[in-house]
């Protein structure tokens, strides 16, 4: 038997039930739609701190902090660094746009003595706010397109020191430094420098490192 005596009783009841459902979850699209807002704010802030101003979190590795070099010594650093960082995050698509944000961040920041760490660090924030562009899917599925890193996009930062036609890489990327173990002058190869951490970098090759504050860091 019908609970309602009439067809119009039976309707009543359900608009009642759909309004009285819809009353309840009200409060539930309120702070759904209030979350969305503020989370959409966090992301345009964010984001303005990577491309519009100084990042206030701009992370500086601890052995480089208050470091100064040399200009030839900064760019062969810069390089070692930046190529080791590519060959050990291959998810890292090396586009152009990429490139020029990344190194537009770093100037930006006043940045020009840069590790393997800091371009991750500065990688991941991008990423994480969906500024970089990714590696796109392969048109084929037999031959994938595989791109080949810009393994030379580290040495185009633009130091605030440089002039842009005063330098050239050397040929086969020997340098001059100095034996651990001796003391005594030698030449390094290219394959023994890119091995080298920042610290062994440093004293092979006689750095003058202050201890500067980060505000001085770049200077």
């Amino acid at each position: 038997m019908s609970r309602f005596r009439t067809e119009r009783d039976r309707l009543a009841y359900e608009q009642w039930k759909r309004q009285d459902e819809e009353e309840q979850q009200r409060p539930i699209k309120q702070a759904t739609a209030q979350l969305e807002r503020t989370a959409g704010e966090l992301m345009r802030v964010q984001r303005s701190n990577l491309i519009d101003i100084r990042d206030p979190d701009f992370f500086v590795s601890p052995d480089l902090e208050g470091a100064k070099m040399e200009l030839s010594a900064a760019q062969h650093f810069n390089g070692v660094e930046g190529d080791a960082y590519l060959r050990g995050n291959p998810d890292y698509y090396p586009s152009q746009k990429n490139a020029e944000l990344l190194l537009g961040y770093m100037e930006r920041n006043g940045c020009t003595i840069i590790d393997r760490h800091m371009w991750k660090v500065a990688v991941d924030k991008f990423r994480a706010v969906g500024l970089l562009e990714e590696r796109p899917e392969p048109e084929t599925v037999a031959e994938p397109v595989q791109v080949e890193p810009d393994l030379d996009f580290p040495s185009r930062l633009p130091l605030s020191y440089q002039n842009p036609s005063g330098w050239k890489r050397e040929s086969d990327g020997t340098q001059e430094g100095y034996d651990l173990s001796t003391g005594e002058p030698r030449a390094y190869t290219a394959f023994e420098i890119e091995r080298m951490t920042a610290d062994e970098y440093k004293r092979v090759f006689r750095l003058s490192i202050p201890a500067l504050t980060k505000t001085n860091f770049t200077q």
